[in-house]
């Protein structure tokens, strides 16, 4: 039986794409056995993307978790679980994640919104005090692309959507004003390959144009990730909840360092926001 010259080169080529793809696979599955969490490696993201951003794994012994008690956690044991630290050091740095949050919760809590406060600390959404006073309201308590800002004299203002859906993510200010939106969960159809829940994606809203863009991924997909901003355009991440091979809920044991990406505009006039 003949074939066409037509009919061999389609064939070839799918060919081509089965072979090109499974060798994709093969690198980026030898690129998650080799970053260890105990080694500082610059890994990339794991789908090709033109928006594919490096993060590092900062080795343990570079940093600590201490629990209510003032005892060091040890990040060995089973039940070393990050959620319940109340301070974490990073190379001299000290956070107070759980002191942070409950500080901003109190503080919108005694400002004058004009709006229902506890409808809004309660409706799932994160909510983040920003260096202005005003308040980010994003996400929900089910997956939700919800953008919106109160401002101090208690005006909403409606922002450009998240560019997926999250509810108990993590949200960090940056110097310059903008917005990083990590991980959370998410739809079924926004999750990464291996979990039907949970994003890594890493996104930046930008107020003073009113945009939203995806700039690369963290280390594993998971929700509820203590973030602390660092110096320059760093970003410590540690912990969070994710699923593990076998579909448990676990808390993720390991911190990173994630690098923002260059702004996406860049003029002398930007205004955190307006």
């Amino acid at each position: 039986m003949e074939y066409s010259s037509e009919m061999l080169h389609f064939v070839q080529s799918i060919f081509a794409r089965i072979n090109s793809r499974a060798m994709l696979r093969g690198i980026c599955g030898a690129s998650v056995i080799l970053c260890a969490p105990l080694t500082l490696l610059s890994c990339t993201e794991r789908s090709p993307s033109p928006t594919s951003k490096t993060f590092m794994y900062v080795p343990d012994s570079d940093w600590t978790a201490w629990d209510k008690n003032g005892a060091k956690m040890n990040s060995f044991m089973s039940s070393f679980d990050l959620a319940d630290a109340t301070k974490l050091t990073y190379k001299g740095r000290i956070f107070a994640p759980k002191v942070e949050k409950d500080q901003m919760r109190k503080k919108i809590e005694l400002m004058d919104l004009g709006h229902d406060k506890n409808k809004l600390l309660n409706s799932g959404s994160e909510c983040t005090l920003l260096k202005d006073d005003s308040v980010l309201i994003s996400g929900g308590g089910e997956p939700s692309t919800r953008l919106e800002i109160l401002n101090k004299s208690g005006g909403m203002r409606k922002l450009h959507n998240l560019s997926i859906p999250r509810a108990e993510h993590s949200v960090v200010q940056m110097n310059d004003g903008r917005i990083i939106v990590i991980g959370g969960r998410t739809d079924k159809e926004f999750a990464d390959p291996e979990t039907d829940e949970y994003t890594s994606t890493v996104e930046e809203v930008d107020l003073a144009h009113d945009t939203c863009r995806v700039i690369g991924r963290i280390c594993a997909p998971r929700a509820s990730v203590i973030a602390e901003p660092l110096t320059g355009n760093d970003i410590f991440l540690v912990g969070g909840w994710h699923k593990n091979s076998i579909g448990d809920y676990r808390w993720y044991r390991g911190a990173e360092i994630f690098k923002v990406p260059a702004p996406q505009f860049v003029d002398d006039h930007r205004s955190p926001v307006r």
